[in-house]
């Protein structure tokens, strides 16, 4: 029998559980709908902060002041660099000026003295090699020469202007050393054509009087010298004759300042080339100067500039800046790295866009790179700066190639400044933009140009003086396609010589000439002008990127006050920002506790 109490209980009891069960499932639809809509914001505050950062990260200078207040502390410093380093060039520039000066006109100063009729002509030294080669064609000739060479040098200190002494202290002359170099038997009669000869070659040396007494001979003369050492001068055997020997010299510098003076000791080495064997003997004189420290007592007065101190507090300075400044550059290449590192993930898990290569080299800041690299140089330079002003080297050229290149460097390097106005960044984009067509143009001109060298090399070479050597060919043909002398090119071979010769060059010549000047410029330069329209035309026209465009979804302006909130995290921390797991959302259960598998229900993730 049947209870019908118990049945209506029974109804209700499933009338309660239905309603739990739907109650049940409209909290789990409920729950799924607020999960979902929890996500995307949290997404949406995550692509719109991540926007923020990359359009703050590319603006310039003046847009991060406005955007953060945000001084430009790299642009102020990069000017105050620029001044300092330019400023030690030019100090430096003068100490090396007035060396490389001193040294050069001692050797000029020890050719005259010393070299017979050495004739010193206005004009540049290579045009001076062609029209007045110092050689010498008869053996008397060369008697003459080291006559004279001997005499002036045992007179050095009697007869010079300059402070100039022997490689001697104390009383006598050090000897100067007689090197003949030769083969061991030959023998030419060009009467028969006869011709004998064993080309290993054999150098002797010999002092031209006593290293023990260091007194020389007073009335010297090279013909009894070699007959009473049995040196047998065969011109047909010969190769080369060189006479080495030393002298001092002191470098004074100018006395408004305290610039200690400079001791040298000059390797002069005279040497008669025979290797041609064609009757012409070139005679020449290399000077190597070798820097000494000098003992130097010099009282200056008492209002005279302390600059020695000065030039090494200064390059302390140089170098407190630069490294400043490299440090700064650099942090921000890998604040820059790792801005793309979290944009990456960011957006390619997200499936937002995925980053070409351009864009991604956009992250990369060659500015930065220019500026490290002038940075490091000139803090290299500068302490080799230092290591010559307290005499401990003498490399002034290698200190004048980092600061040369570095200052270099800087100065470009400031033009990236200029770029943040479209009124100056003309140039700039027009070069960027022009580099790959210019690039591919020089590819094909290139070609054409070197044949042109091997060939007036070859054909036009053994005729002229300027495409002698295959560098004097290409520096002949590049000066000829600026326009510089082309007379006396045309007027360096002689019609008498080889008239097949004289008429093609005439050819080659007035080729190359129009070709380069009237076609392959005119090209270059309407390469450069087609790149430039297209800038112009481009301008404010231009094809946004998708990185682009994504950013220009923000449209908060600089001024909006709302990239206040993004402040720069320690340096620290951009090393682990990467490492860092994203949040976990968390959702709160009925009851008010914290509830994981209530997600791990709904989603299916664990």
């Amino acid at each position: 029998m049947v209870n019908p109490d118990n049945g209506s209980v029974r109804m209700e009891r499933n009338r309660h559980s239905t309603n739990r069960s739907s109650i049940t499932s409209d909290s789990y639809h409920s729950y799924g709908s607020i999960q979902e809509s929890n996500n995307q914001s949290i997404h949406l505050t995550q692509e719109d902060r991540l926007r923020k950062k990359l359009k703050f990260h590319f603006m310039n200078p003046c847009q991060k002041f406005r955007a953060r207040g945000r001084k430009p502390f790299k642009l102020i410093l990069q000017v105050i660099k620029i001044l300092v380093v330019t400023t030690q060039l030019y100090l430096f520039s003068k100490e090396h000026s007035s060396v490389t000066t001193f040294i050069q006109d001692s050797a000029s100063t020890f050719r005259l003295l010393m070299l017979k009729d050495w004739d010193v002509s206005d004009g540049e030294p290579g045009y001076r090699v062609i029209k007045f080669p110092y050689s010498i064609y008869l053996k008397e000739d060369f008697n003459d020469i080291v006559d004279f060479a001997v005499q002036a040098y045992i007179d050095m200190e009697n007869k010079t202007i300059g402070a100039y002494a022997h490689a001697l202290e104390g009383d006598g002359v050090p000897p100067m050393m007689y090197c003949m170099t030769y083969m061991i038997d030959g023998q030419i009669n060009a009467a028969n054509e006869t011709i004998r000869f064993n080309t290993n070659q054999r150098r002797s040396c010999e002092y031209l009087w006593s290293s023990a007494t260091n007194i020389p001979p007073k009335n010297f003369s090279i013909v009894d010298w070699l007959v009473e050492n049995d040196f047998a001068m065969s011109w047909e055997r010969l190769v080369s004759v060189d006479i080495t020997y030393n002298l001092k010299a002191v470098h004074v510098k100018p006395m408004n300042v305290d610039w200690d003076p400079d001791c040298y000791n000059f390797l002069l080495e005279i040497k008669f080339d025979n290797s041609g064997f064609n009757g012409k003997v070139p005679v020449s004189m290399t000077v190597t100067p070798e820097y000494l420290q000098c003992r130097s007592n010099i009282s200056y007065p008492s209002n005279t500039f302390n600059f020695t101190v000065f030039t090494k507090v200064y390059d302390v300075v140089v170098i407190a800046l630069c490294s400043l400044s490299l440090a700064l550059c650099l942090r921000s290449l890998i604040k820059a790295h790792y801005l793309l590192k979290e944009s990456i993930i960011f957006l390619e898990t997200r499936n937002i866009l995925k980053l070409s290569r351009n864009e991604k080299l956009k992250f990369v800041n060659f500015w930065y790179i220019l500026i490290i690299i002038a940075d490091f140089m000139t803090v290299i330079g500068s302490v080799f700066k230092i290591v010559i002003e307290v005499n401990l080297m003498f490399e002034y050229n290698v200190v004048s190639v980092l600061l040369g290149v570095s200052t270099l460097y800087a100065w470009i390097g400031i033009l990236r400044y200029l770029t943040f106005f479209q009124e100056y960044s003309l140039l700039i984009v027009t070069l960027k933009m022009a580099l790959p067509r210019v690039l591919r143009f020089m590819v094909c001109a290139g070609m054409l140009y070197l044949g042109f060298v091997f060939c007036g090399w070859v054909v036009i070479g053994p005729f002229h003086y300027k495409f002698r050597t295959l560098t004097r060919s290409s520096e002949c043909l590049f000066s000829l396609i600026n326009g510089d002398d082309m007379f006396a090119t045309f007027a360096g071979i002689n019609y008498d010589e080889s008239p097949g010769i004289w008429y093609f060059s005439r050819v080659y010549l007035y080729t190359f000439i129009s070709l380069f000047i009237y076609i392959v410029l005119s090209v270059f330069i309407s390469v450069i002008i087609g790149t430039f329209e297209e800038v112009k035309s481009l301008r404010g026209n231009g094809v946004a990127t998708p990185l682009e465009t994504f950013i220009n979804e923000c449209t908060d302006a600089p001024e909006s006050g709302n990239y206040r909130d993004l402040q720069s995290r320690a340096f620290s921390d951009i090393f682990c920002s990467c490492c860092q797991p994203e949040p976990e959302p968390i959702f709160m259960g009925r009851s008010g506790r914290r509830s994981s598998n209530f997600y791990v229900t709904l989603t299916g993730r664990v």
